[in-house]
């Protein structure tokens, strides 16, 4: 079947503009008038905010807020609307949406162009959106040859996130085996700033998106829409009701314009890969703005008439130690043809073998346990299998990770991050976010276990068998809740009773605070310390607070896609006695500690909570000093000190070095060293060495004859070449032998130091 499409003249008449004014260009309503500003949101990309899903009818150009806005021509004012965050000034077919009404306007008045001031941007918007139209019969302020005049967009548009759905069904189906009515669906991400501009200026809609089928060698359409292949452009707004024809239902967000580009504007519509010959072809995704810039895109793709269809994916609900066994839990998979499980494990997160296969898993179980091997940190993953052969398997759940803690702490890592692929910045659908809280922990020299949040809100497990809850939200907001109430009465209790509990996300106070109820606001305020200021903080770096237990600290967040961009991070306020110990480059709030009573309970608990999400910090290392001072914060010393190999009581002392962390390079003298001290009580020979985490010696100093008494050593951070050594965690070792018998190992101490 091939068809190729010559009469443009169709596509004209049915996207072109259509009256006389959609042409006539106009300044700009904020100062400079007359030079190109970026965009922060484009004309007719999704919304999935207010009462119902729609389209975006107008312009968003950032400005401070407070800043001034001027008509784009003269014209007399229609209607205004002084109160709400939707407050707004309309003069003749233009509204400025945002603003607070200049005071001396009303209804009548005329204003003109570049020199009447309509009001001022509102507090909190830090945006003006513009209205080209009438409301329903809006057109693009960003026209090509139109509107805002000059727009200078040298930066095309990305397309990423293909993806291929069995039609009706939210079953994805691989590139190399597409069968039946097929839905294609991608990402575009229109860039109206320079790389490294906030998110909100570079993930914006297209302004024109389509696709074809050719020939593997893209010399031949073998299928094109018959509009030359685009099937949606925007010269004027659609009826809402058709918004979820043009935007996928399941995966678009604000800020996340995910197409069903087989789809036509009024209707729903498929790919029928029945209609083609069995074979391999090649799908071509193109998208573009209004001044000509433009992706493409080329997926190769197999069809076929086989069963290709994987049963669903399992949700891995625990990786838990009981007695001598991890013990794992799963949901169960529905599929009618499921034949059983297969549980991966790897001890790097890259390399996967499988651990239980589908014969050993039936397919009536949710269940399983791997009897305990070694103290390491391992990661697990759970598929589902079918029986066709070769069998179809799932799409693996989310990675889990675990590791036996040295000291006997229990650590519990709660997954509570659901919010992905349907909303928010990470499209995936499976994450390995909480693997990644337990490779920092792990790194540290402290082992944990792992659950969803789901154990905890039904009771499987319990938050006051642990003494530290390090609990994962991403970028969970409101639709999918940071903390349920079942969930905050579980955290109540477990910090009333005494718990450490650490604390990341990105949406924290949006959701409780902005958008929550009474309860929600009580429980943010009393228990996780905190109160909502803002929901961006307009930075993606973030400092400590001189003095506190950041100190010295520098990290960045956020920035790049992997593993997903953050573009709306919280700011927050104090509350109920916390301290600001992380701030973003704007010194807004960006995390807090609290440490003492929380509600009616009597012992001392621990409180971290990070504004943004800890796996989105940009390197490892990085990840491993921020987790590092906060399992030093939750188990000081004596108990993060590890006696090995002792045959006496405690005739000697190792204390915890400081400060810790400690920056070699820090022009403060009291912070480029760290200081150990240690105490004899018996004459011994010491020796003193540092190692990192593989085990490789690093620095030593020469075996010294001490009498009874105190004594300190310091190290400034280089090795035994006197080379700076790079940040990460490191291990000091205090070995002490008999004065009688220098062979004769009495004591061996080691404690963790973090160079950052």
């Amino acid at each position: 079947m091939k068809k190729r499409i010559a009469i443009l003249w169709i596509f004209v008449m049915f996207f072109g503009a259509n009256s006389s004014f959609a042409q006539t260009s106009y300044p700009w309503p904020v100062t400079p008038f007359d030079a190109s500003h970026e965009i922060s949101g484009t004309f007719c990309e999704y919304r999935d905010t207010g009462d119902a899903d729609h389209f975006h009818n107008g312009v968003d150009i950032p400005k401070v807020d407070g800043s001034p806005v001027y008509p784009v021509n003269d014209a007399v004012i229609s209607s205004l609307e002084r109160n709400g965050s939707n407050a707004y000034v309309r003069a003749g077919r233009y509204a400025y949406v945002h603003i607070s009404p200049s005071p001396s306007l009303a209804i009548g008045d005329s204003v003109f162009a570049s020199t009447t001031v309509l009001g001022t941007i509102l507090s909190g918007s830090g945006h003006l959106h513009l209205n080209d139209g009438y409301y329903n019969s809006e057109t693009n302020a960003l026209r090509s040859g139109g509107g805002l005049t000059p727009f200078d967009d040298p930066w095309p548009p990305i397309i990423s996130d293909i993806r291929f759905f069995l039609l009706d069904t939210k079953t994805t189906l691989p590139a190399s085996g597409l069968s039946g009515k097929v839905r294609i669906t991608f990402r575009v991400q229109e860039q109206n700033g320079p790389p490294g501009a906030s998110a909100s200026r570079m993930n914006n809609g297209a302004y024109w998106v389509g696709y074809k089928i050719l020939s593997t060698d893209r010399e031949e359409i073998i299928f094109s829409p018959e509009t030359n292949g685009i099937q949606f452009k925007f010269d004027n707004k659609p009826s809402n009701s058709f918004v979820h024809n043009v935007f996928d239902k399941n995966q678009a967000t604000l800020s996340n314009h995910v197409y069903n580009i087989t789809n036509q504007l009024t209707q729903p519509d498929y790919w029928d890969t029945e209609a083609l010959p069995e074979g391999n072809y090649t799908v071509m995704l193109f998208a573009g703005d209004t001044r000509g810039n433009s992706d493409t895109a080329y997926v190769d793709v197999t069809t076929t008439r086989l069963d290709l269809i994987p049963p669903g994916q399992p949700t891995l609900f625990t990786a838990i130690f009981t007695e001598d066994s991890l013990s794992f839990n799963w949901s169960s998979v529905a599929d009618s043809d499921l034949l059983g499980y297969q549980l991966w494990s790897s001890k790097n997160n890259m390399q996967w073998q499988i651990a239980a296969d589908k014969y050993e898993i039936k397919s009536t179980q949710t269940a399983f346990a791997l009897p305990t091997q070694d103290s390491l940190i391992n990661y697990y993953r759970v598929t589902a299998v079918d029986t066709t052969d070769p069998g179809n398997e799932s799409l693996h759940s989310d990675i889990y990770a675990a590791a036996i803690d040295p000291a006997g702490h229990r650590i519990l890592i709660v997954d509570g991050f659901d919010r992905t692929q349907s909303s928010g910045s990470y499209h995936e659908k499976w994450h390995p976010f909480a693997a990644t809280h337990g490779r920092a922990i792990a790194a540290n020299g402290f082992g944990f276990e792992t659950c969803s949040n789901e154990t905890i809100s039904d009771g499987q497990l319990s938050l006051i068998d642990y003494d530290a809850v390090f609990w994962v939200l991403g970028d969970e907001s409101t639709t999918d809740q940071t903390f349920t109430t079942t969930e905050q009465t579980r955290i109540r209790q477990f910090l009333s009773g005494g718990g450490f509990l650490f604390v990341s996300g990105s949406e924290i106070a949006w959701d409780l605070g902005a958008k929550g109820t009474s309860t929600d606001k009580n429980f943010m305020r009393n228990y996780l310390k905190i109160d909502y200021e803002s929901d961006d903080s307009n930075s993606y770096s973030v400092k400590g607070v001189a003095g506190s237990l950041f100190q010295g600290l520098n990290i960045s967040y956020g920035i790049s896609t992997s593993p997903y961009p953050e573009d709306y991070p919280d700011t927050f306020y104090l509350s109920g006695g916390s301290e600001a110990v992380l701030r973003y480059s704007t010194n807004k709030i960006a995390g807090i500690l609290y440490e003492g009573l929380f509600g009616s309970g009597t012992t001392m608990g621990k409180l971290i909570v990070l504004a943004f999400p800890f796996e989105t910090i940009t390197t490892s290392s990085s990840q491993n000093n921020v987790m590092g001072r906060v399992l030093n914060y939750f188990f000081p010393q004596p108990s993060s000190v590890e006696h090995h190999a002792s045959t006496v009581a405690q005739p000697y002392y190792l204390s915890q070095n400081y400060p810790n962390p400690f920056n070699p390079k820090s022009g403060l003298s009291h912070f480029n060293r760290t200081q150990i001290e240690f105490t004899i009580a018996r004459k011994a020979i010491v020796k003193f060495k540092i190692y990192d985490i593989l085990g490789r010696t690093i620095k030593t100093w020469q075996a010294d004859k001490r009498d009874t008494g105190a004594y300190s050593l310091a190290w400034d951070g280089r090795n035994n070449l006197g080379s700076q050594v790079a940040a990460g965690v490191y291990f000091w070792e205090m070995t002490i032998s008999s004065i009688e018998n220098v062979k004769n190992i009495l004591q061996r101490n080691h404690i963790k130091i973090m160079v950052q």
